[in-house]
């Protein structure tokens, strides 16, 4: 597989789990009878953020999942990321997942640091890769151009 076709099917897969998260999240919506002005402003979002999410595919970072699952402690995190488990938590499941995380034992400011140093260091990786794509393909092309040696 080339580093191009492995990126093309990366993105793919992403664009699926993306997806089918955004679908949990409106099922969820749907069942507390939230709009989605409601629903993102109880989670502390701009104005009008949760539609562009929805109707115009903006991406939702870290920092929103972060905040939206603050705000509505009883949205099982598991089954909005991966569709396992209950979509409902009752407060002592809630309590028994923060506790089986480590997450559970940070702060709220030390939560969100960290997860915007591991989203700087996607970002940086992600662009590592498709720099290092590039310079095969380049690289690729240059051989395939330059005259054998040994004609």
């Amino acid at each position: 597989m080339t580093p191009a076709s492995h990126h093309q099917n990366r993105k793919a897969r992403m664009q699926e789990l993306y997806a089918s998260f955004l679908e949990r999240l409106q099922r969820y919506m749907q069942q507390r009878g939230l709009s989605y002005h409601a629903f993102g402003q109880q989670a502390g979002f701009a104005s009008g953020g949760m539609w562009r999410i929805f109707k115009e595919q903006k991406s939702f970072g870290m920092e929103k999942l972060l905040l939206l699952l603050d705000a509505y402690r009883d949205l099982n995190p598991e089954w909005l990321l991966f569709g396992e488990g209950p979509m409902i938590l009752n407060d002592a499941q809630h309590e028994d997942w923060l506790k089986e995380t480590e997450l559970g034992q940070l702060s709220k400011l030390e939560l969100i640091q960290r997860i915007i140093a591991l989203s700087n260091q996607n970002q940086g990786l992600t662009t590592a890769f498709e720099l290092m794509g590039r310079n095969l393909h380049y690289g690729t092309l240059v051989a395939l151009q330059e005259p054998s040696i040994n004609k």
